[in-house]
Formats: C-alpha cells, structure tokens, sequence
C-alpha cells in the first residue's frame, strides 16, 4: 500500500515528544523530558531537555541517536554538558504503539534500570473561519 505524499508513515518517530521517565524503587523523582526527534528510514538523532532533578542544575540538554526498527526503538542519550553526576550514557529500548502515538520501555545506565513512557505532541488545528473578522468598511473606520 502507497501513501500519499503528505501522509507520514506512522512508525516515523519524527516530531515532539512529551515523556517521564522512572527510577526503580524510591532511587528518584519521576522527571519529565521533552524529546525532538528526526527519523531518516529509521536512523534516528534529535534531542532531550530535561528538568535536573538530582543537582539542581536547572535543565540538562543531551543528544540522542539510534535506530528504530519497525515499531521496535533503540537510542543512546548522551549528556552534553560534563556534569558531575551525569558522564555516562543512558540506553533506552521501547516499543512504539501501533498507532505511532506513544513509545514505552526501559531505560539502563551502569547497574541501574528504570521505566520511561513518551508521548507525541499532537498539533492542535487553529479554527480559520470561525475565529476570523469581518472586513469593516473605510468609511465605517
């Protein structure tokens, strides 16, 4: 089956994404994330901003890239600052729904493992007509 030329395939992971991340046990704070991802025939790269809830540090940026393979997702987030705290890799291996609308698994750094979940921004279409107003005519200015 061929798509139409505006229609995207929906195992492309290209887009925003909204995520949490979770530590096992009582290790961390749940903490959020914002993912912005590029998916070129399933090599993907983009990257994470997330809130530093360890050192309150303000935010932390990391590059990420990886493949994804069918609705199967593998990446590396890697850090961009050398923080104290943050100089290793983290592996992210999920499952993408067959909707293309969320991606869950498990994260692992080191001897450490926890749970992530993300979620695709969805646009939000901006009523045209509705919202537009009339002309009023010169002489009426």
């Amino acid at each position: 089956m061929s798509r139409s030329a505006g229609e995207q395939d929906v195992l492309d992971l290209t887009g925003t994404w909204h995520g949490i991340y979770s530590y096992p046990g009582d290790e961390g704070p749940p903490t959020p994330f914002l993912a912005i991802i590029l998916d070129r025939a399933g090599s993907i790269t983009g990257t994470i901003v997330e809130p530093d809830q360890f050192y309150g540090q303000g935010t932390l940026d990391a590059a990420i890239a990886g493949v994804r393979a069918g609705t199967s997702v593998d990446f590396i987030k890697t850090y961009n600052d050398s923080l104290s705290g943050y100089d290793n890799p983290v592996d992210y291996v999920g499952r993408l729904s067959d909707d293309g609308q969320t991606v869950s698994g498990i994260w692992s750094l080191l001897d450490r493992d926890g749970s992530f979940e993300m979620e695709r921004e969805t646009e939000i279409e901006e009523p045209v007509a509705a919202e537009e107003e009339e002309e009023i005519p010169q002489d009426r200015r």
